[in-house]
C-alpha cells in the first residue's frame, strides 16, 4: 500500500515537471524575451503555481524516500 502512494507523488511530480517545461519555460520566452503582447499577469500565475508544486512534489518524495530507507518497516 505504502508503494502505491510513493507512485501517486512520483506521478505528480512527472506531470508537475511537465508543465513546467512545456506551459511555464516556452511561454516565458515568448513573453518576456521576444517582447510579445501577451497577459504577463496570468504567466506569472502559471509559472509560479507550477514551479512550487514542482518544488513541493519534489520535498514530498523526498521526505518519502527519506522514511523508508530510514525506517523500513
Amino acid at each position: 500500500m505504502d508503494d502505491l502512494k510513493s507512485n501517486w507523488v512520483f506521478s505528480s511530480f512527472k506531470i508537475a515537471d511537465l508543465g513546467v517545461g512545456i506551459v511555464a519555460f516556452p511561454s516565458g520566452y515568448i513573453c518576456f524575451i521576444y517582447n510579445a503582447n501577451c497577459n504577463k499577469t496570468i504567466y506569472i500565475a502559471a509559472y509560479w503555481f507550477l514551479v512550487h508544486s514542482s518544488v513541493a512534489n519534489l520535498c514530498v518524495l523526498t521526505w518519502d524516500r527519506y522514511t523508508a530507507i530510514v525506517h523500513p518497516l
